[in-house]
């Protein structure tokens, strides 16, 4: 009678590797029970070692000088707005310029002189005769004084005349006054604008 061994055989390997499995798993476990795995963990694992270096003691070498750079000039053409860039010509490239403001007016700084004061009408004066004192008549006294009087803008008087300079006679210098505060006065104007005046007059008194 033949017999075949080789099934029998396989099974007892398989149950061999099967067991050596298992013992295996059994073994890590009560070594992990009892903590001798985790000693023998830390006992081949390496520590890991920190080294510090302080900022000082690296040397640094300066970088190294900058070489000047080759600039070669070039012509750069100035810039005109495209709006006034002329195009569909004979020439594309022609440019017309926008136009330039006119220069401001110059001001000369000094100050422009006063316009000339002009009289508007003439100066009228009664008779010196009508005024003359009859006694110094009498006298046979004469003399003349020099009188101002002042007018407004519109050639009336304001005030009393004045003797600027006097006759002599205080008697001749009140008749004189008589004169001036009779009379007629010219207005004056400085350009359009009506402006006070001052006149002066000779009045004199003669014997005829």
């Amino acid at each position: 009678m033949y017999y075949s061994i080789g099934g029998s055989q396989a099974l007892s390997r398989r149950a061999m590797m099967l067991g050596g499995i298992v013992g295996l798993h059994l073994v890590v476990i009560s070594l992990i029970a009892s903590g001798l795995g985790n000693r023998l963990a830390q006992l081949v694992a390496e520590p890991i070692k920190v080294s510090y270096f302080d900022d000082k003691t690296i040397t640094r070498e300066p970088p190294p000088p900058l070489r000047d750079p080759a600039l070669t000039p070039q012509k750069v053409d100035p810039w005109v707005p495209p709006d006034v860039v002329i195009r569909g010509t004979e020439c594309d490239s022609c440019v017309i310029l926008p136009p330039q403001p006119p220069d401001p007016p110059k001001v000369d700084p000094r100050p422009a002189p006063p316009q000339p004061i002009r009289l508007i009408g003439r100066n009228k004066l009664p008779n010196t005769d009508d005024f003359y004192p009859p006694g110094l008549i009498r006298e046979g006294i004469e003399g003349a004084a020099i009188v101002q009087a002042c007018v407004d803008g519109n050639g009336v008087r304001r005030g009393e005349p004045t003797v600027e300079q006097t006759s002599g006679d205080v008697r001749l210098d009140e008749a004189a006054i008589r004169v001036a505060r009779a009379g007629k006065f010219a207005r004056a104007m400085q350009g359009d604008t009506p402006v006070p005046v001052c006149h002066r007059f000779h009045i004199g008194f003669t014997l005829k």
